[in-house]
């Protein structure tokens, strides 16, 4: 077996490991492919209960992502590795849900995963011009439509903390208190 394909190997177990295990540095540091900032009050980051996100999302997904809390601030996230025989994209994309009380926001992050890097590099190193071209025309539109597929699910995220945020009770209120005074403006002519 050539040295390029047992580092990919070896590099890919790595990256399995790290990813279910939940390792913090892993799920801390890599290339941000997806960032959203949540502005969120002191209040909003108050009612944000992190360990509830896994039960908000809708599991409209073939791998449903997983979650594990990787400090009381900082939720780190994954598609689900579950063995399925359903047709699924590759993950190219790990995430994290962290609060920030120093800059009053609440940040969902999606980070590329050392495999796909690896593989289209070893592949244009092993076969050159030609495994460049592969890379190219084969590996680019596979790449992009994982990550817009994941987007989404990354998106479903963003909306579940989103809607944490929200004082769901003072807008009850608010609707209540505007039909009470619907209903007394109607009734006096």
């Amino acid at each position: 077996m050539p040295i390029p394909a047992v580092v990919v190997i070896v590099l890919l177990l790595l990256e399995m490991f790290l990813l279910v295990c939940f390792i913090t540095w892993y799920y801390k540091t890599g290339i941000v492919l997806f960032k959203e900032r949540l502005p969120a009050n002191a209040a909003a980051r108050a009612r944000l209960a992190l360990h509830t996100l896994e039960g908000n999302i809708l599991d409209n997904q073939r791998r449903p992502l997983v979650f594990m809390s990787l400090s009381p601030r900082c939720m780190a996230f994954r598609r689900s590795q579950a063995p399925t025989f359903e047709k699924r994209p590759f993950a190219i994309m790990r995430g994290r849900v962290e609060v920030d009380h120093r800059h009053g926001e609440v940040r969902v992050v999606g980070m590329c995963s050392w495999f796909s890097v690896i593989w289209p590099a070893a592949i244009v190193l092993a076969q050159g011009p030609q495994g460049a071209l592969f890379v190219l025309l084969l590996g680019l539109p596979l790449g992009v439509m994982a990550y817009l597929l994941q987007r989404t699910a990354f998106r479903e995220v963003v909306k579940a903390v989103r809607w944490q945020l929200v004082d769901h009770e003072a807008i009850d209120l608010t609707q209540r208190q505007d039909t009470h005074q619907r209903h007394t403006q109607t009734a006096t002519p």
